[in-house]
């Protein structure tokens, strides 16, 4: 199955968006770019104004800095990667223009990546994407309150299984003089030690 194909799939089974394009795609990742992106540099623009008391014209640069843009990747951690992108809503015309002066508007709206994408320079695969299909519809089927228990759940594991990797890494460079069991060293691997250490009411009469 081709990857228009699957496409056609996902928007079948997760929805389309007011032109009827898929919600979910699949995208290339360098074929990701943002639709206006400022570089911070500034230009005059040059026009043409009259001169007093002349029919004559003469070339002068504005005082007012124009914009210029460029294109630039969405992500610079994808690279030659399929990856699903889901479909953000146009930005309002008036906040489009006075953010991104003489930038074309994006009125159709445009595909932003998400964080599911395959290795690079793999093809999705029909299973990659009823996979997709899956993993979406459970999580838009629970509540606002219930997803955020989940990510809540997920942190507190993760936290959890980094807190006891710190912990086996620090039990593991103990020596045997700091480990809360005498005799033992790293991993608390019991070490050998004589049948004197044994038994202290020897030591003691020894001593």
């Amino acid at each position: 199955m081709t990857v228009e194909q699957q496409n056609e799939l996902l928007g079948k089974e997760l929805g389309r968006n007011p032109y009827m394009e898929p919600r979910f795609a699949w995208k290339n990742s360098d074929e990701l770019f943002w639709p206006a992106y400022k570089t911070g540099q500034l230009t005059r623009r040059k026009i043409m104004v009259p001169l007093v008391g002349t029919d004559d014209h003469a070339e002068v640069e504005t005082d007012i800095p124009e914009p210029e843009y460029k294109r630039d990747r969405m992500s610079h951690s994808l690279h030659k990667q399929w990856v699903i992108c889901k479909w953000v809503p146009p930005d309002e015309l008036g906040w489009w223009t006075s953010e991104f002066p003489g930038a074309d508007w994006p009125s159709r709206g445009y595909y932003f990546p998400t964080n599911a994408a395959l290795a690079e320079g793999v093809m999705p695969t029909l299973q990659d994407t009823e996979h997709l299909i899956r993993c979406v519809k459970e999580q838009t089927s629970m509540t606002f309150a219930a997803r955020l228990a989940d990510m809540e759940a997920d942190q507190a594991r993760q936290e959890k299984a980094k807190e006891s990797e710190i912990d086996s890494m620090v039990r593991n460079e103990f020596t045997a003089f700091m480990n809360p069991t005498p005799g033992k060293r790293g991993n608390f691997l019991s070490m050998p030690y004589s049948k004197f250490d044994r038994e202290p009411e020897k030591k003691e009469a020894t001593n």
